[in-house]
């Protein structure tokens, strides 16, 4: 076969190669870039609870928080405030007879770091979703 025939036949490989790749391109979707989060030891107690034990009311948290941790009152509603604001937890209120009750639920986002949430975080730390 001539070398003119082979070369020619390997730039047509070359060009059936460029174009399955093109096909792939538009075919697979782009991944999603991914979404970072950092939480401080209070918010990743926090959100452990919440994990573990599902819908908790803001005393129950903070009772939880402060036993593992020395934290303040202002800190663990400013650390339920990040959590929701993140879309980690959701937070509804009910009313029962007089008094109202803040309940916090964690998210399907939040059930994504179950595993990587340290048992007692020291550090703030960057979590990815």
């Amino acid at each position: 076969m001539p070398a003119w025939a082979v070369s020619g036949t390997l730039r047509g490989l070359g060009k059936i190669d460029m174009d399955l790749k093109a096909f792939w391109r538009r075919l697979v979707p782009r991944a999603k870039p991914r979404e970072s989060v950092e939480l401080d030891p209070v918010q990743q107690l926090a959100l452990r609870f919440l994990l573990n034990f599902g819908e908790q009311t803001r005393d129950e948290i903070r009772t939880e928080v402060t036993a593992t941790r020395a934290a303040s009152e202002d800190d663990i509603a400013e650390a339920l405030a990040r959590l929701v604001g993140a879309g980690l937890a959701d937070s509804t209120i009910r009313l029962e007879g007089d008094a109202s009750q803040t309940f916090f639920t964690p998210t399907q986002r939040a059930a994504k770091l179950r595993a990587h949430l340290p048992q007692e975080p020291t550090t703030v730390t960057e979590f990815y979703l």
